[in-house]
């Protein structure tokens, strides 16, 4: 998935074919296809990926166990505004407007 998001960060999403991630990646497209969906689908695993690996941190788990919610806003705000690269912010909101329709869609349902 680095490979995926690395072209997504480049390229942008629509500009990036099926074909272009198979061929970056080493794999054939069939096999994209029968791990995913659609691109969409290899947005929504990415998110949940990153999404997976914020929460684990000990730092956030630790300050909601103890109620703490300066360190709970100090994780949110570490996350959402001193973490991402301009790159992988500018990925985020393409994949937003990928996905109009939050409740519908792959990356909103999870």
């Amino acid at each position: 998935m680095a490979t995926t998001r690395d072209l997504f960060v480049k390229r942008g999403f629509h500009q990036t074919g099926m074909a272009q991630i198979a061929s970056s990646s080493g794999i054939a497209v069939g096999q994209i296809y029968r791990d995913f969906a659609n691109k969409e689908a290899i947005i929504a695993a990415i998110c949940e990926a990153d999404l997976a690996e914020w929460l684990e941190e000990e730092t956030l788990e630790t300050a909601v166990a103890v109620g703490d919610r300066e360190g709970i806003l100090a994780w949110i705000e570490r996350i959402a505004i001193d973490e991402p690269s301009h790159e992988n912010r500018r990925m985020m909101c393409e994949f937003g407007l990928c996905c109009k329709d939050w409740r519908q869609s792959e990356v909103g349902c999870r």
